[in-house]
């Protein structure tokens, strides 16, 4: 007998309050970018956060590399949670969109009027 297979959310009540201040850290940040007068702070942060947070994905994925290419046992124990953080690339990679809008106010050399110069 085949059951009525329906998708369901089993976030419950915590997810989609933590949803819901995802939603508004994001508006909360677009806005900032909008009103700040000087941009180059809060891109700053931002790129600081990025690094920090991207260096922990990134520096995973080098160490499960250097497991499977050395093939040994040491790696075991830590294997699925290294797993589990070279998951979030794509998400880097995704956050990494607002540091391409954000080059003008971090870089001089994104700017070509001071480059010029």
């Amino acid at each position: 007998m085949i059951q009525d297979a329906t998708l369901q959310w089993a976030g419950g009540q915590a997810a989609s309050q933590a949803c819901c201040f995802g939603w508004g850290h994001c508006s909360a940040r677009l806005l900032d970018w909008r009103i700040c007068p000087t941009q180059s702070a809060s891109f700053c942060s931002y790129l600081f956060a990025y690094v920090y947070w991207a260096g922990i994905a990134i520096g995973s994925l080098a160490i499960i590399m250097l497991h499977h290419l050395s093939g040994g046992g040491w790696g075991m124990m830590i294997r699925r949670l290294l797993e589990a953080a070279t998951r979030t690339l794509p998400l880097v990679a995704v956050l990494f969109l607002p540091l391409i809008l954000g080059m003008k106010p971090l870089y001089e050399w994104a700017r070509p009027e001071l480059v010029d110069a």
